[in-house]
């Protein structure tokens, strides 16, 4: 239970909570400006590959904006759209008592729970980059004459290569954000 101070306390609760949401939209914006960097330079190689009749650099332009593109929708759920969670932060400023405490153990719970899922993507990530890792070497070295390989080598290496450069990148930014969440959960629970 919280004795006195509950007042400043619903006001401490909310003022990081707004900073949390500010957080994750920044760190939207910033997934948003690698999906934009993403997609453009993946534009820019594949219409250089297509030109060219150079299928490495074709599919390592079209990995590049497919990945851009699809990081480009996630960065869409770090947002508050449709205002909820700000609209829940303002309601919790009238709570006292035991529904402030339950306030203030459901943000932190709702940043720990934001920190496993990017933990999970972050493992995702590595995945990525293996898989990419596996298909460059898959396609280069493929020998013409060994009679498993097919035309397809130069995609391989391109695609591989654009999913292991795109993976390793995601992966720094997931580790950087769960780390982030798990902060700002942390944080909330010394609030008092």
């Amino acid at each position: 239970r919280i004795c006195g101070g509950e007042e400043l306390l619903a006001a401490r609760l909310a003022g990081a909570r707004r900073a949390n949401l500010d957080a994750r939209a920044n760190e939207g914006w910033a997934l948003i400006a690698f999906a934009a960097a993403s997609i453009a330079t993946g534009a820019v190689f594949a219409g250089a590959g297509a030109d060219a009749h150079d299928d490495r650099t074709l599919w390592a332009g079209v990995g590049t904006l497919a990945w851009g593109g699809i990081n480009a929708l996630f960065s869409l759920f770090l947002f508050d759209l449709a205002g909820e969670v700000a609209r829940d932060i303002e309601a919790d400023r009238s709570a006292r008592g035991a529904d402030l405490v339950d306030a203030r153990e459901d943000a932190a719970r709702d940043q720990y729970r934001t920190a496993t899922l990017i933990a999970v993507n972050a493992g995702l990530d590595v995945f990525y980059v293996a898989a990419g890792l596996l298909l460059f070497a898959l396609g280069d070295l493929a020998d013409p004459g060994d009679g498993w390989t097919f035309d397809g080598r130069d995609a391989l290496v391109g695609y591989g290569g654009a999913k292991a450069a795109q993976g390793a990148v995601l992966l720094v930014y997931d580790v950087v954000t769960w780390l982030l969440a798990q902060d700002r959960g942390d944080r909330i629970l010394t609030l008092g």
